[in-house]
């Protein structure tokens, strides 16, 4: 099945235009779903039903997913490069790929158009720009909905490296720029403490 690739959104209209730049940028088949948080419930519920529609009702197979928020304007063949620098790194287990782009997450942000470094393992990427392999979502299902907007992209990729043994590779030569605003200060602090409680408590009975 070819990949789906998710677009979460506030603003439908911007989405259509990253849905074009999507495609023509893919360098590879895929499939587009935009979905509108109308009611403002965050990242992850947004993304989650998304996600949901990756797994084929009659088979309840999933498939490749990669979630791209609606402001990011990606590099010529970005997805066709992530998917392909995953794949082959079967040995790694690489269950998620990331490009370089602009976001708070290191080495990420480091990136540059036109970087030339090879792909690396990292502890995680960021979720603006995400490639999820079908078998993460077979064995983790959907992200952590206790995480409103920041998280649980964290949570997600920790789960799958303490559980399966699965690994996150940043792909410095594809580049997403994407618009990187203050974040939203209540739901922030409040995903900081879900994550900080979680892992603390994961760690402590470890």
């Amino acid at each position: 099945m070819i990949p789906l690739v998710i677009i979460p959104t506030l603003d439908a209209v911007r989405a259509r235009k990253t849905v074009q730049v999507v495609l023509e940028r893919a360098g590879t088949s895929c499939e587009v779903l935009v979905v509108e948080d109308g009611e403002r419930r965050g990242y992850t519920r947004t993304v989650n039903v998304g996600l949901a529609q990756a797994q084929d009702p009659d088979t309840g197979t999933w498939r490749d997913v990669c979630i791209l928020v609606d402001d990011c304007v990606p590099s010529e063949n970005w997805l066709a490069t992530l998917q392909e620098e995953a794949k082959r790194r079967a040995s790694l287990r690489v269950w998620f790929a990331g490009p370089s782009g602009t976001c708070r997450t290191f080495p990420q942000a480091a990136g540059r158009l036109g970087d030339r470094r090879r792909p690396q393992v990292v502890a995680h990427l960021a979720g603006f720009c995400l490639w999820i392999e079908a078998e993460a979502l077979a064995c983790l299902g959907l992200l952590d909905e206790r995480y409103t907007h920041y998280g649980s992209d964290v949570d997600y990729q920790r789960r799958a490296a303490r559980d399966y043994g699965a690994t996150s590779l940043w792909v410095p030569s594809v580049y997403v720029a994407h618009e990187l605003h203050p974040p939203h200060a209540e739901w922030w602090a409040e995903d900081q403490r879900t994550l900080e409680t979680q892992w603390s408590n994961v760690h402590q009975e470890a």
